[in-house]
């Protein structure tokens, strides 16, 4: 039979057994009913598909993030086109892309400064990066108001504490991001170029770091080559005058998330067991064979033993489009189902 889990769970790649009794849904099985849907609502195999099941455990080559985020005084001045604060609007953005990307990397979060009433307080590692800390990440985001934020911008000094594994961004099994949020240059820690040196080192480590750079209204488009040196040394640079992600808008902030994480976040998943013919690997996505094929579909690399998802079926994979997302292994492309639930229904 079929072995599946959902999408936010690991991936399980199964066989399955040539003549199963006791299913129904599709067919007559000797326990399930004919055809109605009676029975466990998996579909009876045809004859000579596998012979046998055995799980072989996928987990996703998913992005460690830190974003390192200002919550300098400025940051209370509205943003352009809104009555809402600089502030405000970045803590609905980090809630929206949170709640979309989730599952699409490890997250973590240092906000800089770290007292605001130690206005020079160098950002900290609040929360390192791991699995399962965006509830974490959001209370702390959504307890600060602004009446509650204010200081300086000790950028450089907040990102010298990125440096090394204390951030979680030390693992050499996936790709290590900083995404810094700023609406200034720093006034306090270090300057201009002394930001830059640090990006670059945090590049330079043996697990190199890249870091992203999100400009925050006017007070970084009036000095956009600064920035772009950030986004340079971090190995981000957009093509284009301004190498940064420049934000003026509620709008510009959201789109700008969107773009870095849906860029970086992964469609490569790692297998436990190499499969004896990858011709036979069928993957669906919301219950639909997705095609072996590199354009739109999947491929399988035997050197690293992964599968990757390309196209169009990596971005249902990104922004949450997929409604699930199954592996198995042995058996010809058709309909997947799940185990009936309660009620008769099927998921």
């Amino acid at each position: 039979m079929r072995k599946t889990m959902a999408l936010s769970a690991a991936i399980l790649l199964a066989g399955c057994l040539g003549s199963d009794p006791g299913h129904g849904g599709g067919g007559s099985g000797a326990a399930g009913g004919s055809g109605g849907g009676s029975g466990s609502g998996i579909p009876q195999e045809p004859m000579g598909c596998g012979k046998q099941t055995f799980p072989i455990q996928a987990s996703k080559q998913s992005p460690n993030i830190m974003m390192v985020v200002d919550e300098s005084g400025s940051m209370q001045d509205p943003i352009a086109g809104s009555s809402m604060s600089k502030w405000s609007a970045l803590v609905g953005a980090v809630n929206q892309l949170l709640n979309t990307y989730a599952g699409s990397a490890q997250w973590g979060l240092s906000i800089f400064p770290h007292t605001p009433s130690n206005q020079c307080s160098a950002g900290q590692v609040d929360v390192a990066v791991a699995p399962n800390t965006t509830m974490t990440i959001l209370s702390k985001l959504n307890a600060l108001t602004d009446q509650t934020i204010g200081g300086n911008t000790p950028t450089n000094s907040t990102l010298q504490a990125m440096l090394g594994s204390a951030a979680g961004l030390a693992d050499a099994t996936k790709a290590n991001y900083v995404l810094l949020m700023t609406d200034g240059e720093p006034n306090c820690g270090g300057d201009v170029s002394s930001v830059k040196s640090t990006i670059g080192q945090l590049y330079s480590q043996a697990v190199p770091v890249r870091t992203f750079v999100v400009g925050i209204g006017d007070g970084t488009s009036s000095n956009p080559s600064a920035l772009n040196s950030w986004a340079e040394a971090g190995h981000t640079a957009r093509t284009g005058a301004t190498e940064y992600y420049q934000v003026n808008t509620v709008n510009d902030l959201q789109k700008a998330f969107a773009d870095i994480v849906s860029g970086v976040a992964s469609c490569t998943y790692n297998l436990s067991m190499k499969p004896a013919d990858a011709s036979l690997i069928v993957a669906y996505i919301g219950g639909v064979a997705v095609p072996q094929d590199p354009t739109n579909g999947t491929t399988y690399d035997a050197a690293s033993n992964t599968l990757e998802f390309h196209g169009t079926s990596c971005d249902q994979i990104k922004n949450g489009a997929a409604s699930s997302l199954d592996i198995v292994y042995g058996c010809p492309a058709g309909p997947i189902a799940r185990p009936a639930q309660p009620g008769g229904s099927t998921n």
